[in-house]
């Protein structure tokens, strides 16, 4: 049971940053009904921008918790400035009108991406700093885990019920509902729709440089092609709870996550991709619009 305990732990941690990264997913597709598949490189993205930020000497000498906020948020503003420059002079132009011209986009943006940061920093793993948080243990009930779980799963969960909250109780909410129905019925009901789009966009980029800055501080390294993977298994978790859908996002992403959790601890790690998208495949099987149902981007 305490192996059990231990297993699910850890797959609640990865499976809170496939749902956060599914989040994005979401948050674009419900509004323009189209998978950006750069969001997932966007992630890798910030996590260099905040290492570079997490380099700097003024930074080295704060604490580590406000050190660690203050890069999140130079992250948050540099992704939200890039995902909304791709929009305007890549995504707007297709929007509505090219499918297909969309997802090629968005594909050739994800190794453009990978390539430039390549380039910039090196082929190398980059190492983040070392936090006393990453490294100490708590053990509860005979089963121990490291505190930068619990931190991780609350964040996440914060985030993800934030989402909630501001998808229902909002009017800029309420506007991506109706936009998510009907781009012309909302735009006759006086509704902005070319800056909702921009919002959902800002608001999966914010997502995706948490996720990002997180991850590095979790794992304590990056690398220019960690966002492939992440973006993947974060989209197939969207899949699976119901694309279009926060609550789906998030069972997806915490399903998905202890999924490869268990197989890894019971199993082997090489078997783990394929447990994923074989569950991926019976999924859509049996459930074609996934576990939650498809729904609007903003719907809980």
């Amino acid at each position: 049971m305490e192996t059990l305990a231990q297993v699910l732990i850890i797959g609640f941690t990865v499976g809170s940053f496939y749902a956060l990264v599914a989040l994005g997913y979401t948050m674009v597709y419900g509004i323009v009904r189209l998978i950006n598949f750069a969001h997932g490189d966007l992630v890798m993205v910030a996590s260099f921008i905040g290492w570079v930020m997490l380099q700097q000497a003024w930074i080295r000498d704060m604490p580590a918790l406000p050190g660690i906020i203050v890069a999140a948020g130079v992250s948050i503003v540099g992704t939200a400035l890039l995902s909304l420059t791709l929009l305007r002079f890549l995504y707007a132009r297709l929007i509505g009108r090219s499918t297909l011209g969309f997802l090629l986009v968005t594909l050739s943006v994800a190794f453009a991406l990978e390539e430039i940061v390549k380039l910039v920093f090196g082929a190398r793993e980059q190492s983040y700093p070392n936090y006393a948080l990453a490294t100490e243990t708590i053990t509860v009930a005979g089963v121990t885990f490291a505190g930068m779980d619990l931190v991780v799963i609350g964040l996440a969960g914060v985030l993800m019920a934030g989402m909630i909250w501001f998808a229902q109780r909002t009017m800029t909410g309420a506007a991506m509902r109706a936009l998510a129905i009907d781009h012309d019925a909302a735009r006759l009901m006086g509704i902005n729709v070319n800056v909702l789009i921009a919002a959902a966009f800002v608001i999966g980029a914010a997502l995706a440089a948490v996720t990002g800055v997180l991850s590095g501080v979790y794992y304590g390294r990056i690398s220019f092609d960690m966002g492939f993977a992440l973006g993947l298994k974060a989209f197939t978790a969207a899949v699976v709870g119901g694309i279009g859908n926060i609550g789906g996002a998030v069972l997806g992403g915490l399903v998905i996550g202890v999924l490869e959790a268990v197989v890894q601890g019971y199993l082997a790690g090489a078997w783990s991709d394929a447990f994923i998208f074989g569950a991926l495949i019976l999924v859509l099987y049996i459930r074609p619009q996934g576990i939650l149902g498809e729904r609007v981007a903003v719907r809980a």
